[in-house]
């Protein structure tokens, strides 16, 4: 205990001292574990309810007590945490002395430390058949997502469910509120929110200008939506003037994604126009052969209006 980190000696020194006090009947358990070489740490385990409810009540009435005799003025917030990592070490000394009196069954298990968690939920379908549309944008652009809300509601099918997902990056509950009323008088529209911080793998992605971590959140339509069998996908800054559900009528077969040809791109690898991504800032047919890999130039869509063959990539 004194050589770790954040840990001061005299703070455990003074809970043993709570122990012998309190329970004086532990001081062997408390020298067998002073010279153990290992122990049980992180406050994971398991009990039967009678020992559960036993172990508390002796653990509580020493924390109770000791919290009284330490002082920590000056600690920082690691510091702070010592009457956790002394329960730490209180839970060893309890399990000792049980052992000591009893025959104790203990079963070890093994412990993962999970260092690069990330979110692996799904959606699950709010109609049994709909038009599932995702969309994507930060509060800078939910005006412009409310546009789009609205002219899809405007050229509706009433005769057609349309479940919206919005993947969110930070919209502010006043812009959800308003969001929501455009759509709240219409039975056949469900509109939900997700927060795409929940994709750890956002973190620290290359953003510039309006492209913002919610640009990348597209990618995880295959993972969030795999209960679905297709889904489309519109950017935010983008009005329609049809019913959107018809897109799903494209037969897609086994492709993997329906999308456009982006003309734009085809003028920027023509005149040699210059493409900036985390590879650093290179002519757009250099960035589409390194960064991309893409050896046929011509193959690159416009990503502003997909339709995800869910169901096929599920299968791949």
């Amino acid at each position: 205990y004194e050589k770790g980190e954040f840990l001061h000696i005299k703070d455990y020194l003074a809970a043993l001292e709570v122990v012998e006090e309190l329970y004086p009947d532990y001081k062997a358990a408390i020298q067998q574990f002073n010279n153990a070489t290992d122990g049980y740490y992180t406050n994971m385990f398991v009990m039967h309810k009678d020992m559960f409810v036993d172990y508390s009540e002796w653990l509580f009435a020493i924390l109770t007590n000791l919290e009284s005799r330490i002082s920590m003025n000056n600690y920082n917030a690691q510091e702070k945490r010592v009457i956790g990592h002394i329960a730490e070490r209180l839970f060893n000394i309890y399990i000792i002395k049980q052992q000591q009196d009893r025959a104790l069954k203990v079963k070890e298990l093994q412990r993962t430390f999970v260092t690069n968690e990330t979110f692996n939920g799904k959606l699950e379908p709010v109609f049994p058949h709909a038009a599932p549309i995702v969309i994507s944008f930060d509060d800078n652009y939910a005006i412009s997502g409310g546009a789009l809300i609205n002219s899809i509601v405007r050229h509706s099918d009433k005769n057609t469910h349309y479940d919206i997902v919005v993947l969110e990056n930070k919209v502010s509950n006043l812009n959800k509120q308003r969001l929501l009323k455009l759509v709240s008088a219409h039975t056949n529209f469900s509109l939900r929110f997700f927060d795409v911080n929940a994709f750890t793998e956002l973190n620290g992605v290359h953003t510039r200008a309006h492209f913002s971590a919610s640009t990348y959140a597209r990618l995880f339509i295959p993972q969030l939506f795999r209960e679905y069998e297709k889904v489309i996908f519109i950017d935010s800054d983008t009005v329609v003037k049809a019913d959107l559900a018809t897109l799903l009528n494209v037969d897609l077969g086994t492709n993997l994604v329906a999308a456009v040809k982006d003309i734009v791109m085809e003028g920027f690898v023509k005149f040699g126009a210059m493409s900036e991504s985390a590879d650093g800032v290179m002519p757009a047919g250099e960035y589409l052969q390194k960064t991309l890999k893409m050896t046929n130039p011509d193959e690159y869509f416009q990503a502003g209006i997909i339709v995800f063959n869910v169901a096929q990539m599920v299968q791949e």
